[in-house]
């Protein structure tokens, strides 16, 4: 092994562990920002523990470029010993009869689960592949998904569940409060807030959408419509919609050069029937404020990112209004960092203070209980 010989090495494999004694978490990095990563092979760790070595994975895997994450090394699962795994853990649901655990797998990386043979009884990996070598009980995982589980059962006759999920799904799951229950809830793209009694889901642009939730009640209720939910996996998933609503908002340029001013009128109705709206900006500058009557509300420096002021966050002021943006110009000797997949073409023009579009988002607010 070795360490890295600088910001710019991309063929170094970063990694370090954090133990306690015989047990610990893998850390690892193939992502450094500003430098062009690649895919690196033939990666395989061996972690020196105070009574043993782990040897991460079985064979060497390769590590896509862009990966990262933090593995778990001989892991006492309600009895069960996982000696490592190469999928992340990310939630645990004790239960009476068993405990289950959640881990995600890596874009471009096969889970594999070892776990020490003399821990458990039986297994149950379902169409996982399963092979038994050298003291351990490893599981391939093919397709991970919400009905991919590895049922265990340890020599103390102690259960343990492990549902494996794809990154994106991870990405979209939120560990809740609801109804007096610890829950996951996965969503298509909104997020999720409980408040115990109710779980409400933020959605930005979509009127309607579904929630996936782990362990489900049988129902839920929607401004007093009954909800029932699908069975998808060891989750239910219930689909939700409300009224759809249209938001045009008017945009003007009002003067060029140094400072481009541009008019944007907000309909006086905006806000009813909805959460809140967002005002999607397309824009390239160095510098945006947004003004009220002379008041500034709202400023942004150019990142290359959409600007995307809340309606609800500066207030029913602003309904039936219009809002003046100011634009100070983005040029090649503007002082300040922007990364270069940002920047704007200045062979075609030296200065850039533009609002190229402009739209309403409505972000509807569902309340489940």
């Amino acid at each position: 092994s070795k360490l890295p010989e600088g910001v710019e090495d991309v063929n170094t494999f970063r990694c370090m562990a954090r133990t306690d004694k015989n047990s610990g978490y893998l850390f690892f990095s193939n992502y450094q920002r500003y430098v062009e990563n690649k895919d690196l092979d033939n990666i395989q760790v061996q972690v020196k523990l105070g009574d043993s070595t782990v040897t991460i994975p079985s064979k060497p895997i390769t590590i896509p470029k862009d990966a990262f994450g933090i593995w778990p090394i001989n892991l006492n699962m309600n009895g069960t010993i996982l000696e490592y795994a190469t999928a992340q853990m990310f939630a645990r649901f004790p239960g009476n009869d068993e405990d289950v655990y959640f881990f995600f797998a890596h874009n471009g990386i096969v889970p594999e689960f070892a776990f020490k043979s003399n821990t458990i009884s039986s297994i149950n990996a379902g169409k996982n592949q399963v092979n038994k070598n050298s003291g351990l009980t490893s599981v391939f995982v093919k397709n991970p998904g919400m009905a991919n589980t590895i049922m265990v059962k340890s020599n103390t006759r102690k259960k343990i569940k492990i549902c494996i999920l794809p990154y994106d799904l991870a990405l979209r799951a939120t560990r809740v409060e609801f109804r007096e229950e610890r829950r996951l809830v996965i969503t298509d793209s909104a997020n999720a807030i409980s408040n115990k009694e109710n779980l409400d889901i933020l959605s930005s642009g979509a009127a309607n959408g579904a929630v996936w939730i782990y362990p489900a009640p049988a129902t839920l209720r929607m401004a007093g419509t009954t909800l029932k939910g699908k069975s998808d996996g060891i989750f239910s998933k219930f689909e939700w919609s409300v009224k759809q609503k249209h938001i045009a908002v008017g945009l003007k340029q009002i003067s060029k050069g140094n400072n481009s001013k541009y008019e944007v009128s907000i309909p006086p109705d905006a806000l009813n029937g909805v959460y809140d709206v967002q005002l999607d900006i397309a824009h390239t500058c160095n510098y945006l404020t947004a003004k009220l009557d002379d008041h500034l509300i709202g400023d942004w420096y150019y990142i290359g990112m959409h600007y995307r002021p809340s309606l609800l966050h500066w207030g029913k002021q602003v309904l039936g209004k219009t809002i003046l943006f100011e634009l100070t110009p983005l040029t090649a000797q503007t002082q300040c960092f922007i990364e270069k997949k940002y920047l704007p073409d200045f062979s075609v023009k030296q200065a850039y203070a533009d609002i190229n579009s402009i739209k309403a988002i409505p972000v509807y607010r569902v309340s489940l209980n």
